[in-house]
């Protein structure tokens, strides 16, 4: 590691920041990702992350029983990414399939699933 590089600097401030706010982890996210390219789009990539589960526990070890679903088994998340413009009508497309731009965080249905599940008494902290 070239420790004056960008990427070695703000682990440097990631782990004291870390450090003194005793920042810890507050939930496990796990999910299958199928990653998608194609030739016609070079600088696009779509997503589908499906069976996205979530855990309070933040071990490595924790077993797969211990993390219950942050959406139904049946949704996905879909994620269009590209670094220029996307074509119009791979856009048009989307939308005649019912598919619509919305901002959603992975992290944040996951912990609120996780409190839901605690509020209910259904898993113990």
């Amino acid at each position: 590691c070239d420790w004056s590089s960008d990427v070695c600097s703000s682990d440097l401030e990631f782990s004291y920041l870390s450090q003194r706010y005793r920042l810890s982890p507050s939930v496990t996210v796990f999910y299958h990702r199928t990653p998608f390219h194609g030739a016609f789009y070079p600088n696009m990539r779509m997503t589908f992350d499906r069976a996205i589960r979530c855990s309070l526990s933040t071990r490595l070890e924790s077993p797969i029983d211990a993390f219950g679903y942050a959406l139904p088994p049946n949704k996905a998340i879909v994620e269009l990414k590209y670094n220029a413009k996307v074509s119009g009508l791979l856009l048009r497309r989307l939308r005649s399939l019912g598919l619509h731009q919305r901002t959603i965080s992975k992290y944040a249905i996951s912990l609120e699933a996780c409190y839901r599940q605690v509020y209910r008494g259904r898993v113990q902290v």
